[in-house]
């Protein structure tokens, strides 16, 4: 009824070598969607561009940032597309 997805995360991050650099990152689903989890008073413009800099360069086509410090969950999402990616 439901298929296995695939995920890499650890305790606290994931690491991935990609050129020499390592990345650290929260979650990563089945090669498709990177989870940026944050619990900060406002989603800056640097956690975008930290998260549109991991998609990339591992070539993720969807991301998230989940703020965990708004009220609502639905507040504390943002949502990006890389276009191209993963093709």
């Amino acid at each position: 009824m439901f298929a296995a997805v695939g995920f890499s995360r650890c305790t606290h991050y994931s690491e991935r070598q990609t050129n020499s650099v390592t990345l650290r990152f929260d979650v990563l689903l089945d090669d498709c969607l990177l989870l940026e989890l944050k619990s900060v008073q406002a989603v800056l413009p640097i956690h975008q561009a930290q998260l549109l800099s991991y998609m990339k360069l591992l070539d993720i086509p969807v991301g998230l940032i989940i703020n965990f410090h708004e009220l609502q969950l639905t507040d504390g999402l943002t949502r990006m597309i890389l276009a191209g990616a993963n093709q």
